[in-house]
Parts: structure tokens; sequence; C-alpha cells
């Protein structure tokens, strides 16, 4: 299925400090004209696409975004995403009114199964416990068939975070989520910082120091015991993994399953 992405601009009520959004002084950033992005949505329909996923900046705090999903919807399109940092899904009205309008799926970015880390990533005080809230609230509409397209969590993997990553996966599935997509920092161009002042930030570990920890959660979380749970990690390179010494065929059904892209 074709996918259109619509960043609504860089405004953000979050201060990540590796995303360049989140670099923004309070208040300063750019948004895109509701008109503009009402036109993306027509022609990119009519050249096939049928899953819109509109992201920032942050997209719930884009002053038009119920509008935009009623576009989407009634143009025709079939999967409509919210891809967000989690701060406004604890808001039952707004989540229920997003859902009205048209959302059948939500990525959450999440960074962290610990508070204190999760509020020092963002720079937002009490990130963690609002997002946490919201996932448990858009859990139970999920259940209620109202999300019938999935929830999803999209963390960050660096130096503050990886070496939790087996109980990361073990605390958000406790409480219902069984979909995560890990992207290494420094991968995407929403990053920042980049090159030389991303090594410089100490953000950013090596992938001999990560692998370890990935085949740990690989091994832990096999799909024979939680066939049910779904995570993949994204922009590190399978030719990191421990090949010399291991069965080619093992290594090779671990990198088709848990590297790159993951369909959702």
């Amino acid at each position: 299925m074709k996918n259109l992405v619509i960043s609504l601009g860089s405004l953000c009520n979050s201060h990540c400090v590796f995303c360049k959004d989140g670099r923004r002084a309070p208040g300063k950033g750019r948004l895109m004209r509701v008109d503009k992005a009402e036109a993306e949505l027509t022609n990119h329909f009519a050249r096939g696409c049928r899953q819109v996923v509109f992201l920032g900046g942050e997209p719930t705090i884009y002053p038009r975004l119920l509008q935009l999903i009623r576009h989407a919807k009634a143009v025709g399109y079939e999967i409509i995403e919210v891809s967000t940092n989690g701060l406004r899904c604890h808001q039952r009205q707004y989540v229920n009114s997003l859902l009205d309008a048209g959302v059948s799926k939500f990525t959450v970015s999440i960074h962290s199964h610990l508070a204190h880390v999760e509020d020092d990533l963002t720079g937002t005080p009490d990130s963690f416990n609002k997002k946490v809230a919201g996932l448990k609230l858009l859990i139970e509409f999920q259940r209620q068939g109202r999300l019938p397209h999935g929830l999803h969590l999209n963390p960050v993997l660096n130096s503050r975070n990886f070496k939790g990553l087996s109980a990361y996966i073990g605390y958000f599935h406790r409480i219902g989520i069984n979909s995560i997509h890990f992207n290494f920092i420094g991968g995407c161009l929403y990053m920042w910082p980049l090159g030389a002042r991303l090594r410089r930030s100490r953000l950013m570990p090596t992938y001999a120091e990560v692998v370890p920890y990935l085949l740990e959660a690989i091994c832990r979380y096999r799909p024979t015991k939680y066939p049910e749970l779904r995570f993949r990690f994204e922009d590190i390179p399978v030719c990191v993994l421990p090949w010399n010494g291991n069965s080619p065929r093992m290594m090779r059904q671990i990198a088709d399953r848990y590297f790159g892209n993951m369909e959702s």
C-alpha cells in the first residue's frame, strides 16, 4: 500500500535532546498551511496512496489536525495514522475526537521505561507519566476495536537507554503494547545533532556496545514464547551481528525478522 507522510511543521511541545525540532525555542517553528496539506492529501490519493501518516514537529498541537483527518477520511484513505510524542494522549476527549474523525492507527514516541530517563531525554517534566497514561487510554480504545490498524511505539535508541532494552520491551508489553520499532540515534534526518556534533554529544553508542543488548532481547522475547510481540531495529546494519561462529541460517532469520523497516 502506498504511504503518504505529511509533516505538519516543526512546532513541538517537547524538547528531545536528539531532535532538531526539540531544539527550537518554545512556540517557535513553522506550520504547514492547511490548504496545502489538503491539496497534498487529494493529489496523492489520486496517485494511489491509501495510507497517510501525520507527523511534525508534533501533529497533536497543529490547530487544524481534525480538519485534515476528516478531509483524509472523506477523500478515501484507508489508514490514517498520527505519529505523536504522546503528551496529549491522556486527554480522553481529545483522543476520542481524533478517533471519531477517522484516525485508525497511533505511533507513540516514548524512549524509556524509567521516568527520570524519559523526562531527561525529552526535556519535559512529567513526560513519562503523561505518556504512560496516554498509552493506557489508547490500549483501552484499541481493545474496543477503535484502532483497527494498531498501536505502536517508536523509541530512539541512544546511550541513555540501550542497556535497558529488554526491560523496556517487558514493561510496555505488560501494559498491553505488542509492536515496537526501535530507531538507532543518528539514522534519521529529524535527529539532532548530526555528524561530528552527534559523536561529541555522547548520546550515540557504538554498534558493538548495543548489539549484545539487542541479542539479549531477541533471545528473551522469542516468537515461540511471545507470538503476539513484534519489534524491530532500524538503522543498525546486519553486518554488525555476530555471524562468525553462528549458524548462517539462524543469523539470516534474525536479520530478516528484527532488522530494517517494520510493515505494520
